[in-house]
Order: structure tokens, then C-alpha cells, then sequence
């Protein structure tokens, strides 16, 4: 996309902001086109500043607290955005997202500008502790934000949840994309994982198509992204204005007297690599083929937790000894669709006691995922989480991919808070003051 004038009504400045996330159940699961999870918003949050750069300079600058200080420089090149240093990690979540809000402005007609883009985050803690609460989505959805306003790009949550999947999909394509609708949405959000190679096929289509535009304008394709010859938009406009097989965004609502606590193990985790080496286990990193039915298996087998105790799980039938992992996969797929489901309704009707009896489910269900693939999940430091959450009476699990990082307990009124926080922090696991955000922080 080569470089315009500018025009005059676009901002010079603009802000994005979009808070952490934690996923309460469907963990692994989402990870399958078109299967469920309920993650939520939480009030730690990551801010992304705009500020229009010298347009005769004809580059932009990076600059994060998330990993460096110092600035980098970007620029241009044959529809290619460049960062202007040897060090290009860390800043593929932010290139993409300036790639695809601005073929998407290109398309809206705006001119395109340079800019100097600066993240701040306080997702972790300010000594470095790594919460895991979910940067890369946060940083995508708050860039995309802040550009969609810099180019006065007037389009709803959908649309910009849309935006940021395409972007971290381009970097993180294993991931479910729940981050990014927490983050869009914020509150408590049912949400099931969009078809990745239905996607696939489209955004490989459009480049396609783009590419003829510039070696053939005669294809009929202008650069506002409509088809002089049928009248019908294409591009990234097109394909957000679309309903993508699979994805499904819904708000739930929160019981008020539900009491939400997390702890911090100590032990930070890497999603992508716990998500890979379950899907290497189970189907060799395939994780777009199987074809697993969103239907409820009501099997159950004895789960033995790390503490020594078993309990009965509706997780996976394994009687069958010549069931392969694929299979067993499977069933754990649909039971955690079943469990998810569940327990939506449970926040629709404000039952606290349902849904503490489904996240007790959704521990078990996780639990079983280990014995099929042996990817450690619950961690012993996990494990004295749950313990000492249940001894007071609240519900509680590992949050998210597991293996470290944060565990989640859930209570009802009669529950005292202050007591799981510090019993957790006499065990050595560090209690976080977090709520789940509803976007009015």
C-alpha cells in the first residue's frame, strides 16, 4: 500500500486500553473451531497511545514497557511493515495490527499516515512478575482499537474483535482468540473458537485478489475494496462483515453476590507451548480436523488429584482400552462443551451454587486431560490452591493453559475472602486483588 496524503480529518492522537483476561472453564477445548469456554475480563489493564508522526519523516516509531524501553523505528516497504531494528521480537502482535487496520482503512478510503505508537502495561506486576493474564491478546485488541480511531474507522465490538483475531492469528494462529473477545467485550463472555481454516481460505483469497490488483488493475478490485463489476465489497471489509463458522460472543451476566478470587503460583507459564504439546499428543498439531461433536458424553472414570484423593469425573469413558487418544480427546472435548454450557446458564440465572458445582467439573475434566496426553496441567502449587479455596467452601481450578501462572475460586456469600487470601499467601501463592471488568474501570 503506498503512502497518501493525509487528510485532514483524521485524529493526531488516539488512545486504545483493553484489560487482562482469565479463563474460567473450556481451557484446550476452545482450542477446537467452533467449542466453548467462558473467560473473563479482568481489571488489570494494557494502554496504547497513538500520536500522528512528521509526515515528511516517512516512518513511525515502536516503543513498549513490556520489554524495552528504547525506541524502535518502523517504516514501509512494498505493503510491508519493517521494524527498524535486529530485535524484532515481541513487536509481531503490533506490526500485524497496523497491517490489517490499515488495509482495512485503505479499503474505507483513508489515506494512510505514520505514527508513533507506545504501549504500557499493567498487566504484570511492576517488579516483572509475569501474572499471565494474557498480553499478546491485550496489546492486540488495545492497537487495534487506538488505530481504528486514528483513521476514524467507526465500526462495532464485532467487527474490531475481528480486526484483532486476524492480526494475533497471524503470529499465534494456535490460538482461540477467547483473549481477544474478553478483551473487545470485557465482562463475563461465552465464547466459542471461529473456524481457523475457513478464515484461512478467505484472508488467502483476498491477498490473492490484492496482488492481481496490483500487477492488473483491469481484475476490477479498486483500492476501497469494491468489485467494480458486481458492486459488493471484498477484502478485510467483507470478510468481518461476515458470519465466521463457529465464532460465538455472548456477554454473561454476573451474580452479585459471586465472589471471584485469583492466586498467582509463582510459576509462569507458556500457553502456546502447553497448548502445542497437547495437540502434538493427541493429533500432531492438527487442530482443525477432527471433526469433534459439541455433544455431551456422560461416561465417567476416577480422577486421582496430586494430593492423593480420586474423585468421581464425567470427564472421559476409559473402559476401553483400545480407545486411542484421538478418541479419548474427543470425548474430553465434548464433556468440556457440556460443562461450559452448563455452566453458562448457571450465570444466566445468578446460581452461584451451579456454577461452583461446574467449575468443580471443569477441574476434573482438566485433570483427565493429563492422562491422555501427560501434559502437566494442575502443578502442585495448583493443587494447594484448590485445596485451601475448598476448605473454606469456595470452588476453585487452574485458569488457562495451567502448568503455573493463576488458579481461579469462586464463592457465594457465606464464603470468606479474606481467609482463602490468606491462607493462599502462607502457603507461599500470592493472592491478586483483581474483579472481572465490566469496561467501566
Amino acid at each position: 500500500m503506498d503512502d497518501q496524503m493525509k487528510d485532514d480529518d483524521l485524529e493526531e492522537t488516539a488512545v486504545g486500553r483493553a484489560p487482562g483476561k482469565l479463563y474460567v472453564a473450556g481451557e484446550y477445548a476452545v482450542v477446537e473451531p467452533g467449542h466453548r469456554a467462558i473467560v473473563v475480563a479482568v481489571n488489570r489493564f494494557l494502554d496504547v497511545r497513538i500520536h500522528a508522526s512528521d509526515f515528511e519523516a516517512r516512518q513511525g516509531s515502536l516503543q513498549s514497557n513490556r520489554f524495552t524501553r528504547s525506541r524502535v523505528q518502523w517504516h514501509r516497504s512494498h505493503d510491508t511493515i519493517v521494524v527498524d531494528s535486529a530485535d524484532q521480537s515481541g513487536w509481531g502482535f503490533i506490526i500485524n495490527a497496523i497491517r490489517v487496520v490499515e488495509r482495512f482503512a485503505v479499503e474505507a478510503g483513508k489515506s494512510l499516515r505514520y505514527c508513533d505508537i507506545s504501549v504500557s502495561s499493567g498487566l504484570d506486576d511492576a517488579s516483572g512478575k509475569k501474572y499471565g493474564l494474557g498480553s499478546s491478546g491485550a496489546v492486540t485488541v488495545a492497537t487495534v482499537q487506538a488505530l481504528c480511531d486514528f483513521y476514524h474507522l467507526e465500526i462495532g465490538e464485532m467487527e474490531r474483535y475481528k480486526l484483532a483475531f486476524l492480526a494475533a492469528n497471524e503470529v499465534q494462529p494456535s490460538g482461540s482468540g477467547g483473549d481477544i473477545a474478553a478483551g473487545t467485550f470485557q465482562g463475563c463472555i461465552a465464547y466459542s473458537s471461529p473456524d481457523h481454516e475457513w478464515i484461512a481460505a478467505r484472508v488467502g483469497h483476498d491477498a490473492q485478489t490484492e496482488t492481481l490488483q496490483r500487477a492488473a488493475p483491469s481484475v476490477g478490485i479498486d483500492r476501497t475494496g469494491l468489485d467494480r463489476r458486481s458492486g459488493e465489497v471484498s477484502g478485510i471489509a467483507r470478510l468481518i462483515g461476515m458470519d465466521w463458522p463457529g465464532l460465538s460472543i455472548e456477554r454473561l451476566p454476573v451474580p452479585s453476590d459471586m465472589k471471584f478470587l485469583v492466586g498467582w503460583t509463582g510459576a509462569p507459564a507458556s500457553t502456546p507451548e502447553l497448548v502445542a504439546n497437547v495437540q502434538h499428543s493427541v493429533h500432531g498439531g492438527d487442530i482443525t480436523d477432527q471433526g469433534f461433536a459439541a455433544e455431551s458424553g456422560d461416561a465417567s472414570e476416577r480422577v486421582r488429584d496430586t494430593d492423593g484423593k480420586s474423585h468421581d469425573s464425567p470427564a472421559l469413558g476409559l473402559g476401553d482400552a483400545m480407545e486411542t487418544s484421538k478418541e479419548r480427546y474427543g470425548r474430553f472435548v465434548r464433556d468440556s462443551d457440556a460443562c461450559v454450557t452448563a455452566m453458562a446458564d448457571a450465570f444466566r440465572r445468578g446460581d452461584v451454587s451451579a456454577i461452583q458445582t461446574q467449575i468443580r467439573a471443569a477441574r476434573r475434566i482438566l485433570l483427565s486431560l493429563t492422562d491422555i496426553t501427560g501434559t502437566i496441567v494442575e502443578t502442585r502449587a495448583l493443587n494447594d490452591l484448590v485445596r485451601i479455596a475448598q476448605s473454606h467452601g469456595a470452588a476453585a481450578k487452574s485458569s488457562g493453559a495451567g502448568g503455573g501462572d493463576c488458579g481461579i475460586a469462586i464463592g457465594g456469600p457465606e464464603v470468606d475472602s479474606d481467609a482463602i487470601r490468606a491462607d493462599w499467601n502462607a502457603c507461599g501463592i500470592e493472592a491478586l486483588d483483581l474483579h472481572i471488568s465490566t469496561g467501566d474501570e
